[in-house]
């Protein structure tokens, strides 16, 4: 059963998340006796961040733009790349990740997978996975 918010039209009182099994063909405000109407918003988003274990992580070079793929997210840069200049960047959101897939023209595999075995670039009889 869905919550919805409702107002009264007459005094503005918020009532959130009323919940009533079956729903009545009006619901009237004790208060001030006149009828309440459901507040139609926005639902709220979903936070699309992630677990911090499966944060993406690259080494990146601010100047060249040059990316290099450390073994595991929570590895330290090592001393020799960070006197070359590179940088952690973490990719916290899908939409991070895939515009940074997009610009350098790679795949994340372990975000692309699929429970089936098939990974993004695997083909299903004959059709392109999607």
């Amino acid at each position: 059963m869905p919550l919805h918010d409702l107002i009264c039209i007459h005094c503005h009182l918020r009532i959130n998340d009323f919940y009533r099994s079956p729903w009545p063909e009006e619901i009237i405000h004790f208060d001030c006796g006149k009828p309440l109407e459901i507040t139609w918003s926005k639902a709220p988003q979903a936070s699309l961040g992630c677990h911090s274990k499966d944060v993406m992580v690259v080494w990146e070079d601010p100047q060249t733009g040059k990316v290099l793929y450390p073994p595991r997210n929570d590895v330290p840069i090592p001393e020799r790349y960070q006197k070359l200049g590179y940088q952690r960047k973490e990719l916290n959101t899908l939409k991070e990740v895939e515009r940074f897939e997009a610009q350098h023209g790679v795949r994340n595999e372990s975000i692309w997978f699929d429970r089936n075995g098939r990974g993004f670039d695997t083909h299903f009889r004959g059709e392109p996975y999607e």
